[in-house]
């Protein structure tokens, strides 16, 4: 009989045995590996297998081990069987997730209801709340015995710290993004787009610029200019949910939250760009002038104009349907929605910026699209597409902070003393790199649209959030070959960082630096 490869596991101080198969048998050799249940993962040369233990104890946090580390590496789960001898099954994919989407919004929506009974003179931003509680609710799931009712939502949350990032992209994104452009007051915004256009693409490239500068002279010798300009243009994606709910509550100037909210929509699209450029330059080894243009006209260039005409074409076919019928407000309502997530996903396959082509397509249907819905459907389609943004708004923000959790609890990172000095100063420069940036621009901007003011200014430095999306870049270029895994694990670390604190720094303290 052909002996089977062993994986030797630690939990705490016992040391148990699981048996792995594979599928077909590879080799015979033994993987000797010993290393923490909650640590990152080993890399497993093995391709499809299954794991066959008997002993209960072990439960469901083999199961986390192989089903949600192990992925992050070579290996292929799509055959996987967890099976324990005598306790329960592993739950299915489809039900985690499901199970996941259902108390992420039963505890968002609760949230929500406790968080308006506080006093305003104390009550903290919503979105920082999620955060937090997605953080500790990470922190609580590793502790989750087996057999608890915790146990499922538990396993859920792992999932999620796991999540392909081009998941969040596709179903999270596209319905924030197209609620945030078509709503957009163009008869305001079109005085403030030149000016968020510059805060948007030029302000990106300095923002990156100064990271990039830092990281490279901070983080070590593994950290070379490419890897670092990464990191930059990670970075300079803003999120600026929490500074916005701020201004409309101290009824602040409506052109200060466009324009804040207006440059974090375009900009978005410019720094992922940015993110592609430089990942292609560390995976090809070389820098081409001529790939980096083609990188800029197909994602930016491309993703503007196929959302446009993707507007127009669904401007067309609402007006089709006004002809057969004048008012048909499910069907309307279904062409937008519909329409959000096929723009994404079309401009995604044909190798554009999904995120540009959602963008140019909302500010193209608050533009053109107006006059294309029935009056009835005019209302539905505004409340449909807002209740998709805040249950996305809502899920981002928990799973944010149970990805924030993970990132920072990298064990070969986070027990480092060094490491979290380098955080917090990558944190403070991010606001200084946005202040400078800001400091460079800003005889343009003040002269530009309706202007800038001292404390606006000041407004606009401080409002630079970092949330989700800067998450799911960091675990997107997990799979960027030719970046060894501490300088990967170092990266995730330092986003996680950088999104923690300015929520919780600059989210928190928004009202204040206001008034």
């Amino acid at each position: 009989m052909t002996p089977q490869p062993t994986v030797h596991l630690r939990f705490g101080e016992d040391v148990s045995e699981a048996m792995i198969e594979t599928s077909p048998p590879e080799n015979d050799a033994e993987f000797d590996r010993e290393f923490q249940a909650d640590a990152a993962a080993p890399n497993i040369p093995i391709d499809d297998f299954s794991v066959t233990y008997s002993n209960d104890t072990l439960g469901s946090d083999l199961s986390y081990i192989f089903d949600n580390q192990a992925t992050r590496t070579n290996g292929s789960l799509s055959d996987s069987n967890i099976i324990a001898g005598g306790a329960s099954q592993h739950h299915s994919e489809f039900i985690v997730t499901i199970t996941y989407v259902f108390f992420a919004l039963s505890i968002a929506t609760m949230v929500q209801f406790l968080i308006r009974r506080i006093p305003k003179c104390i009550r903290p931003p919503y979105a920082v709340t999620l955060f937090g509680i997605g953080a500790l609710f990470s922190y609580w799931s590793r502790k989750a015995a087996h057999g608890t009712w915790f146990e499922l939502f538990a396993e859920s949350i792992h999932l999620v710290e796991n999540i392909n990032p081009e998941v969040v992209f596709f179903l999270i994104l596209p319905p924030l993004l197209y609620e945030e452009g078509a709503n957009l007051n163009w008869h305001v915004f079109r005085r403030l787009m030149w000016s968020a256009l510059i805060l948007a693409f030029p302000g990106v490239v300095l923002n990156l610029f100064f990271i990039g500068l830092y990281a490279f002279a901070a983080f070590g010798p593994s950290w070379t200019l490419p890897i670092s300009f990464l990191l930059g243009s990670m970075l300079s994606t803003t999120d600026p949910v929490a500074v916005v709910a701020a201004l409309q509550n101290l009824h602040a100037p409506d052109k200060l939250a466009l324009l804040i909210d207006g440059e974090s929509l375009l900009n978005d699209g410019s720094a992922i760009v940015g993110v592609l450029i430089f990942q292609n330059m560390i995976e090809s080894g070389t820098f081409s002038f001529f790939s980096i243009v083609d990188l800029l006209f197909r994602c930016a260039i491309g993703g503007c104009l196929f959302g446009v005409l993707f507007a127009s074409a669904e401007v067309l076919f609402l007006k089709i349907v006004g002809k057969f019928d004048h008012s048909w407000p499910t069907l309307e309502t279904s062409i937008v929605v519909v329409g959000m997530f096929l723009c994404y996903l079309i401009g995604d396959l044909l190798h554009m910026s999904g995120i540009i082509a959602v963008v140019s397509l909302a500010i193209s249907m608050a533009v053109i699209g107006r006059g294309s819905f029935s009056h009835e459907a005019e209302h539905q389609v505004h409340a449909v597409v807002s209740q998709l943004a805040h249950f996305s708004n809502q899920i981002i923000w928990l799973a944010g902070g149970h990805m924030t959790a993970a990132m920072l609890s990298q064990s070969d990172v986070a027990t480092d003393p060094i490491e979290w000095i380098r955080m917090i100063g990558l944190y403070l420069i991010l606001n200084l790199a946005r202040g400078l940036s800001t400091w460079i621009m800003y005889p343009t901007l003040a002269r530009m649209g309706y202007g800038l003011n001292l404390k606006e200014t000041i407004m606009l430095i401080f409002s630079g959030l970092r949330g989700a999306v800067c998450i799911a870049l960091a675990m997107l270029i997990r799979r960027t070959d030719n970046i060894d895994q501490h300088t990967l694990n170092q990266m995730g670390f330092y986003v996680a960082g950088a999104v923690m604190l300015t929520l919780v720094v600059n989210g928190s303290t928004i009202e204040m630096v206001y008034k």
